[in-house]
């Protein structure tokens, strides 16, 4: 217990001694100056005068500042933006009024210097301050957000709308090539039914005049009779008149069935077409494949198309005109239905570009597809795109 009753006294001591070295150490000085602003909420006196400032983050500085020198300056502006210039300062401060400087303490302190009003609109209250800064630090948060968010789905707009562009150019590009390769087909096809027409109508030509016809002999025919007694067998071969004469008529009618025929093919041909496309209408896979190749190869190869409804060649043309678009569409769907010279067509289409995007991915999936049911074409035009 005496222990600790000395332990205190010691203290007790020291701390005397400490308190009457600081007044050395803190003389009077500025530390620091400074400006601020914010809104300006008056002056309130105690033991001392503070002049209070809102700043726009909600917080509240105090400053010591002469009431009067306060009220001159900013007196008008209360509840106001005001700008304030202030100074840090350090002095000794005495714990009583007796003077006695032994008993006191170095304090810093913020003090006013001067001041002025910016703005006569008065600025919102104390109590709804800060949270009324918060939502306008949020407002402003969410407005930038949405400007970022308009410009990224302007930027996506623009991308989207330079890519159309471009694929519009491609597609522009392609249509005058199409229409280029159609415009040398065509010269060429006109050439080519022209001549084509010619032989059409001279391919079965009127036997001569005073020329025998003699039909050739079938299983149905009877044997020639065995020459009569008394008969030569050059008198029992010689042609009967009648039958000769018959024979000559049957000819003559074929060749003017024929040349009827070759005069009005047009018409037998828009008739089997019609028929097709209704097959094809229908789903029939096989139809489809044969429209498709109406579409693509009028005017180029006719023959190999037109055998599938059994017309002369040459006539492709004069039904339907060359459509890539549209032979592209019917080999899709034969395609589709696993028809393998179908989806082979289909792949040639993606090969050349003609009715769709030159893809080779495409034309090679389409031709694997066809391989794999047995089509050798596709095989090889599998082993050309290697």
């Amino acid at each position: 217990m005496k222990y600790i009753v000395f332990i205190v006294c010691c203290a007790f001591l020291a701390c005397g001694q400490a308190e009457a070295a600081t007044k050395s150490h803190c003389p009077n000085k500025v530390l620091d100056t400074g400006t601020i602003e914010g809104i300006y909420r008056g002056v309130e006196c105690g033991d001392s005068c503070f002049a209070t400032i809102e700043l726009l983050s909600g917080e509240k500085f105090s400053l010591f500042a002469d009431e009067q020198a306060a009220e001159k300056a900013l007196g008008s502006g209360k509840g106001q933006r005001v700008s304030v210039q202030y100074k840090v300062e350090q002095f000794w401060r005495n714990e009583s009024d007796s003077g006695d400087d032994k008993h006191g303490f170095c304090q810093r302190a913020e003090v006013f210097v001067s001041g002025k009003v910016l703005a006569a609109d008065p600025a919102p209250s104390t109590a709804s301050s800060p949270k009324a800064a918060s939502g306008q630090v949020d407002a402003e948060i969410a407005s930038l957000h949405a400007a970022r968010k308009q410009l990224e789905e302007a930027a996506q707009a623009l991308k989207a709308e330079r890519q159309q562009m471009e694929e519009s150019a491609q597609a522009l590009k392609a249509a005058r090539q199409q229409m280029e390769e159609s415009a040398q087909a065509l010269k060429a096809r006109n050439a080519d039914a022209l001549a084509k027409r010619n032989a059409l109508l001279n391919s079965a030509p009127a036997p001569q005049q005073g020329a025998a016809v003699v039909p050739a002999k079938t299983a149905q025919q009877a044997p020639a009779p065995a020459p009569q007694r008394g008969q030569t067998v050059a008198q029992s071969s010689r042609p009967d008149s009648k039958a000769t004469a018959s024979n000559t008529v049957g000819v003559q009618t074929v060749v003017q069935s024929k040349q009827q025929q070759a005069a009005q093919p047009t018409e037998n041909a828009a008739k089997d077409f019609k028929e097709l496309e209704r097959l094809a209408e229908q789903g029939n896979a096989e139809a489809q494949n044969n429209l498709g190749r109406w579409f693509l190869e009028a005017g180029d190869h006719e023959r190999s198309t037109v055998e599938k409804v059994n017309l002369p060649p040459g006539l492709a043309s004069r039904i339907v005109p060359k459509n890539y678009l549209k032979a592209a569409a019917w080999f899709k769907k034969a395609a589709d239905q696993g028809h393998p010279a179908a989806q082979r067509n289909l792949g040639r289409m993606y090969e050349n570009g003609w009715g769709v995007a030159k893809l080779k991915s495409r034309a090679v999936e389409w031709y694997q597809k066809a391989a794999a049911q047995g089509d050798e074409v596709a095989k090889m035009a599998l082993e050309n795109l290697k």
